[in-house]
């Protein structure tokens, strides 16, 4: 049978698949690169151990040695690991109007691009203070280095001999440079290599995820019955779950990643209104659009200052949308300013807002509300805004 047999040899078989020596022409870039590493890493690694051997084997303290190998190797590697944690970039949103008014969001491509590499984390900001740190003590240091490498060097060769020659200190100068070397390129090179894309593929994993919570979220939530009343200015209670499933399922530290969707939503919105002429028919699908945006809600919660001071108007019908879900006190002027300077279908949704905000204050600051919804109730009036489904809404505030 032959050697390369799976069922007779597979060890060998993985073995040389772990080396790349196997289907290279099936290999990726990825693949190729590792093989190439491996090619001349772990000739020298095994030229080392080869040489600790018989030097162990000589002196009688080959465990001694091994040891101090190790430990070589590890400061190496760990170091070289530091070094080549890869740094995310900002992914780079495009707002692309959707497909369809009801497809599902993630479906089609919503026109956000971005790298492969993953979002910032802690590690990498620990790693980018202590690589610093390393090179700066280096620079300051220099002088001093060969003194510490001898010291370190003589404590090594204590233990390889209670009287240790010169030719043990030698070999154990040789042993921490060589082995701390080989570590840190091991370690930087298969960081680079091999966790760049591991960490990628599992940041498109977690984001696959939440984009089908959302994508199933959004299908039930167009189930809803809606229309121009009151009515559908409120949250419903499955709206309100669902929101609350989709964010406790989103992705922690990826304010693009959760922003995106609601932002293309958004940008749905102000192509909707400039392609399609005033009737139901638009009406209907704007609607349609933020039944999209509800579940999407308390996601974007924390993100309201930057949609509610956008310059697009879609942002700041998420903003709305937003504070129909999670009302705060503080956006009662920028709400009640919302019923003067936005268009009607944004004005109503405004209006549902401070009606959720007048049902969920206490007796002080919902007359504080009711105060500033009759100021403004006068002022649409005189300026001639007497849109019905507003009105009402603003009534049912007052009679709350």
């Amino acid at each position: 049978m032959s050697m390369n047999s799976p069922s007779r040899w597979p060890f060998l078989s993985r073995i040389a698949e772990s080396l790349g020596l196997n289907n290279r022409a099936n290999q990726s870039m990825q693949d190729k690169d590792i093989t190439r590493v491996n090619s001349v890493l772990l000739p020298v690694l095994v030229v080392g151990l080869l040489a600790i051997l018989c030097r162990g084997w000589l002196v009688g303290a080959t465990c001694s040695i091994l040891l101090w190998a190790l430990a070589s190797l590890s400061a190496g590697g760990f170091t070289g690991f530091l070094f080549g944690i890869p740094k995310s970039n900002s992914i780079t949103t495009k707002p692309n109007s959707l497909q369809a008014s009801t497809a599902p969001i993630g479906g089609q491509d919503s026109g956000n691009t971005h790298n492969d590499s993953r979002p910032n984390t802690n590690l990498e900001e620990i790693s980018d203070w202590i690589t610093k740190i390393i090179v700066g003590l280096t620079l300051v240091n220099l002088s001093n280095i060969q003194k510490e490498v001898q010291s370190i060097s003589s404590n090594a060769a204590a233990s390889f001999s209670a009287n240790p020659t010169d030719g043990d200190a030698s070999f154990a100068t040789a042993l921490l440079v060589s082995f701390s070397i080989l570590g840190f390129f091991a370690g930087y090179l298969y960081t680079r290599l091999f966790l760049q894309g591991a960490f990628a593929r599992s940041d498109a994993d977690l984001k696959k995820d939440w984009l089908n919570i959302v994508n199933q979220e959004t299908r039930k939530g167009l189930n809803e019955p809606s229309d121009d009343s009151g009515r559908s200015a409120l949250p419903t209670v499955d709206q309100i779950q669902s929101a609350e499933r989709v964010r406790q399922a989103a992705p922690a530290g990826s304010p693009d990643i959760v922003l995106s969707p609601i932002k293309a939503l958004g940008a749905e919105y102000e192509s909707l209104r400039q392609t399609m002429p005033p009737g139901r028919e638009r009406t209907r699908a704007m609607t349609e659009i933020v039944k999209r945006m509800s579940p999407l809600a308390l996601t974007a919660a924390p993100f309201l200052q930057q949609l509610s001071r956008s310059e697009s108007a879609g942002d700041r019908l998420a903003a709305i949308i937003v504070l129909k879900f999670k009302f705060d006190f503080a956006y009662l002027d920028w709400l009640v300013a919302r019923l003067k300077t936005e268009t009607a279908f944004m004005a109503f949704h405004a209006a549902g807002a401070l009606l959720a905000g007048a049902r969920l204050l206490g007796p002080d600051q919902k007359n504080l509300l009711k105060d500033a919804v009759r100021e403004a109730q006068i002022e649409l009036r005189n300026m001639g805004l007497n849109d019905e489904a507003v009105q009402s809404l603003l009534t049912q505030i007052l009679n709350t």
